[in-house]
């Protein structure tokens, strides 16, 4: 029987070297407690930004609850708007030190793997974005750090419990205070941007994954 509300594991990171401040931990905190359950059933795990345990973490909260939709935020502190990563590279490539103060050599994630597609409706997500004015912006690359690293093991299959296809990766800028500027007069996100962003992330996933849904009861 296929559900109508759908189950979303949401991710996002604590602070890092170079990032002492992630506001993606707050996102997913204050999402947790936001009241989504009129579009799904919503969980949420803070993965540590360590090689040796972050796939783990994200393997076992996905075997606890069976996602069909997994959604990774991520703090790009050069970003300027909602960065939509299209691809997940079989690549890590750090240029700092995890949390763990260790920095593994360049290699690939998985012998023999190519790059892969995220599975959000990144279209519609960037359209909606856009048209409540939230800057947005397009990446081919989502780095060489965690956030390619865990993006890349839910898109290849490589967290075993993780079965959902539409899953993927967003990144998200340093926040502004309220102004939504910042001392440049550079248009930036607030938090309230960001929240608001969040969950157009989340209605436009659930939105197509339910239309998915419906093409396969078709006969």
């Amino acid at each position: 029987m296929i559900s109508s509300v759908p189950r979303v594991l949401i991710t996002g990171f604590p602070p890092f070297p170079g990032a002492p401040v992630n506001p993606t931990q707050w996102l997913i905190e204050t999402l947790q407690a936001a009241d989504l359950n009129h579009i799904c059933e919503l969980r949420s795990a803070i993965v540590p930004v360590d090689y040796a345990t972050a796939g783990d973490v994200l393997n076992t909260r996905a075997r606890e609850f069976d996602p069909h939709i997994v959604i990774n935020f991520g703090l790009a502190a050069e970003a300027k708007g909602i960065r939509l990563e299209r691809i997940a590279r079989n690549e890590i490539a750090p240029n700092r030190l995890d949390n763990s103060g260790n920095i593994p050599a360049r290699t690939n994630i998985v012998d023999g793997g190519e790059e892969l597609t995220s599975g959000l409706p990144l279209e519609a997500i960037g359209e909606e974005l856009e048209g409540h004015n939230i800057p947005v912006q397009w990446s081919d690359d989502a780095g060489g750090y965690l956030c390619n690293y865990i993006f890349y093991l839910g898109r290849a299959g490589l967290c075993k419990s993780m079965k959902a296809q539409m899953t993927g990766f967003i990144h998200v800028p340093l926040l502004a205070n309220e102004r939504g500027m910042n001392s440049n007069g550079e248009v930036v996100i607030t938090k309230r941007d960001l929240l608001a962003a969040a969950k157009i992330v989340i209605e436009q996933s659930v939105f197509h994954w339910k239309l998915q849904q419906a093409d396969q009861l078709v006969v």
